[in-house]
């Protein structure tokens, strides 16, 4: 990263715990999604994903005492397919008067763990290009390739994940299927892997949820109240009756993000 950036000021996997608190191209994603569908179906009216959500959201950097600052926006896509999740986001950011870009698609079981099947992840800075494509087999051995720019970058190999791990990215997911099972004041556990995390080396990163009290934001807009501390970091989150996020608020980044009509989304940083 360059000095005097926003990623300089926040730590490098400042959008990851943007994505849990959530550009492979769209030829990409096709071929992600072909190659899922591509079994034939006894059913061929089911071959159709079904979408469960479709969000925009903006990221506003809220420092005390500073004008706010407008960092990012991006959007968050789950489907639903003969028992697998998709998950589809795309993010722009403002660094160094630069528009960046990054996405990630992935696939997962509808199970009971989430269980990982496959992830692509895409970020550019400037010029440079980043690309990851991992892989979860049926023993939960990870592995990953990849390249920056035009150099190779080294590789995760049969990588074992222990039972429970999910794709960080799929937090959403699991704040879903989790949402009915949740009770007030009392802490759940969740562990997940960054995507692009290479420094960590895909090692799991435990986190907590738990259901808190309501207060006047939350009996206003009628949304459940979360507190979640994950990567020692503690937020909030607001969320509808069907678990999506509709406001975060990630203390230790000053950063809040809120969900948004596409349109404004699209405006957010111009």
């Amino acid at each position: 990263m360059k000095p005097n950036t926003l990623s300089d000021t926040y730590p490098s996997n400042f959008t990851n715990y943007i994505r849990l608190i959530g550009v492979f191209s769209a030829a990409t994603y096709l071929s992600l999604a072909a190659a899922a569908w591509a079994q034939p179906s006894p059913k061929p009216a089911e071959r159709s994903p079904s979408l469960l959500w479709e969000a925009w959201y903006t990221i506003t950097i809220e420092k005390k005492g500073e004008k706010p600052f407008k960092y990012a926006y991006y959007q968050d896509k789950i489907e639903k397919k003969d028992g697998r999740y998709i998950f589809f986001n795309k993010l722009w950011k403002k660094e160094d008067q630069y528009i960046n870009e990054e996405s990630l698609g992935t696939f997962s079981k509808d199970d009971n763990e989430l269980t990982p099947l496959f992830f692509d992840f895409y970020s550019k800075y400037r010029q440079t290009e980043t690309k990851l494509h991992g892989e979860i087999d049926e023993k939960r051995h990870l592995s990953v390739k990849g390249t920056r720019g035009n150099q190779p970058i080294p590789e995760v190999k049969n990588k074992p994940l222990a039972k429970g791990v999910i794709l960080s990215a799929d937090f959403p997911i699991w704040i879903r299927t989790h949402l009915k099972d949740l009770r007030p004041l009392r802490s759940v556990t969740f562990l997940t892997i960054f995507e692009d995390n290479l420094e960590l080396g895909y090692s799991p990163v435990a986190g907590h949820v738990t259901l808190a009290r309501i207060d006047d934001y939350a009996r206003t807009n009628q949304l459940k109240k979360l507190e979640v501390e994950y990567d020692s970091r503690k937020s909030t989150w607001y969320v509808d009756e069907e678990g999506v996020a509709v406001r975060i608020e990630m203390h230790s980044l000053n950063a809040v993000v809120e969900k948004t009509p596409e349109a404004t989304a699209k405006l957010f940083l111009q």
